[in-house]
């Protein structure tokens, strides 16, 4: 009896080669915005005492627009995807992209430093969050490598549709963020405490 062959499905292995293809093209940008970001978290977590009046200032605004609006996942993802939106626009002035993602580290730092007890009740969302805002930067600064690109371009008389691509990029790469602060804020708004709480008891 004969072999029954079907054919093979060839879709996951796009998906994959895209993705794959989407890394390389980006990876210094996602680079970039990691180290950014993770700079700022021990920056914050080390000069806690000094920026301690501005931390306290900007965790009072948030505490009040959550009270008025209430801790629930969609207050914590419009909240998200708001500080998200404003890393990606930023990428219009790169220092603006750069400037949200070191103040939002500043932050992390910044709780660690005077909470110490504070990552275990970060990570079970921020295994999702942190990776949402990188990625929310690096969108970010794809539009900044955009802009520049056809301002050259123009400079040289050249097309810039050559580089739309990167603008494609810079949206996919941005709704991947957004996917991830989704389900952090599913996380964060249901299972965070509860998790935090229970790993505390075993310290």
């Amino acid at each position: 009896m004969s072999e029954t062959t079907f054919p093979e499905d060839n879709s996951r292995g796009k998906y994959l080669n895209y993705f794959k293809a989407l890394y390389n093209r980006n990876k210094w940008l996602i680079l970039i915005s990691t180290v950014i970001l993770f700079a700022s978290v021990l920056i914050g977590y080390i000069y806690a005492n000094a920026i301690d009046q501005l931390m306290n200032e900007f965790l009072g605004v948030m505490k009040g627009k959550f009270s008025k609006e209430g801790i629930n996942t969609l207050s914590i993802l419009l909240n998200n995807l708001q500080s998200a939106l404003f890393i990606y626009v930023g990428g219009v002035i790169g220092i603006i992209t750069a400037a949200i993602l070191f103040i939002n580290g500043l932050l992390i730092g910044y709780v660690i430093a005077i909470f110490p007890l504070a990552p275990l009740y970060i990570i079970p969302h921020g295994i999702f969050e942190i990776p949402a805002l990188i990625l929310a930067g690096a969108a970010g600064f794809r539009i900044t490598s955009m802009i520049f690109h056809m301002i050259k371009s123009l400079i040289k008389d050249k097309p810039v549709s050559d580089h739309f691509w990167e603008f494609k990029d810079s949206l996919v790469i941005f709704g991947i963020s957004a996917l991830l602060f989704l389900v952090a804020a599913i996380i964060e708004a249901n299972f965070t405490l509860g998790l935090g709480n229970y790993l505390r008891s075993f310290i």
